[in-house]
């Protein structure tokens, strides 16, 4: 029973397929690929038969096996055009499930150095609801041409992420420049109870701050004409004191209690 006990002990933490933290692969950039029902994010330099192919698999890259592999990506979906709203603007998921995608809401606002992201909106049934995606970066760690500084150490900038429906959900793909990344189910992330949600270099708000669907996510881009400045400071300050900045690492020296000259 003892021996029982210490297997249980040593078995590795079940991996969160909701919202993944995927680091940097050895080389290249990961793509998501189709595996069944579900997705995997593998980095394919070339034929695989021939070339080393990596797949993200239990929270490690692993080599893919020498076979010739001819699937191709997944696409990501496209933002949505039109000059009103209109129910046709969503992309079904699966049934009862859809998708609407603006990519280019927080454009204006984002120049403008307000707090604003990426707006997918999501129906499942009759509930609706939608993800704003907030990418909040270490200003410290790289230099950032379209950076707005948060005033803590840190830069918000515009999401490098796709939007990929496969298996009846849609999977957000987010792209950070040391090549490390960020999976997430975004119908799982919207049913947590979390309002927002943090990943490495990522916020993600389920909160309706936008108001209805129907207006946060319209081609129109009401919103982004239309922010409330009053209310700005509130959310940006909601996103932060919710995803503060991580403490760097302490280097050798400070963990052996070494004092620099």
């Amino acid at each position: 029973m003892v021996a029982l006990g210490g297997c249980d002990l040593m078995a590795p933490k079940p991996v969160d397929t909701a919202a993944q933290a995927v680091p940097p692969p050895p080389s290249g950039t990961a793509v998501l690929f189709a595996d069944g029902d579900m997705v995997s994010l593998q980095v394919r330099p070339g034929d695989c038969a021939k070339t080393d192919c990596l797949a993200f698999r239990d929270g490690r890259w692993r080599p893919m096996a020498k076979a010739s592999v001819r699937t191709l990506p997944l696409l990501a979906v496209s933002e949505a055009t039109g000059s009103d709203y209109s129910e046709a603007l969503w992309r079904t998921v699966a049934p009862g499930r859809a998708v609407l995608l603006n990519t280019s809401a927080a454009r204006q606002t984002l120049s403008a150095g307000h707090l604003d992201g990426l707006r997918v909106g999501l129906a499942n049934g009759a509930h609706r609801g939608y993800v704003t995606i907030y990418a909040i970066e270490d200003s410290k760690s790289a230099v950032f041409s379209e950076g707005h500084p948060l005033g803590d150490g840190r830069v918000f900038l515009p999401v490098n992420a796709e939007v990929i429906v496969h298996g009846g959900t849609a999977w957000l793909l987010h792209q950070r420049a040391d090549r490390s990344a960020n999976l997430i189910d975004l119908f799982k992330v919207l049913s947590r109870p979390a309002a927002i949600q943090c990943l490495p270099g990522l916020a993600l708000d389920t909160t309706q701050w936008a108001g209805p669907v129907e207006q946060a996510l319209s081609p129109n881009l009401f919103v982004s004409r239309a922010i409330d400045a009053t209310k700005d400071a509130a959310r940006r300050q909601a996103v932060i004191a919710a995803c503060p900045l991580k403490p760097a690492d302490p280097t050798l020296k400070e963990r052996l209690g070494i004092r620099s000259e």
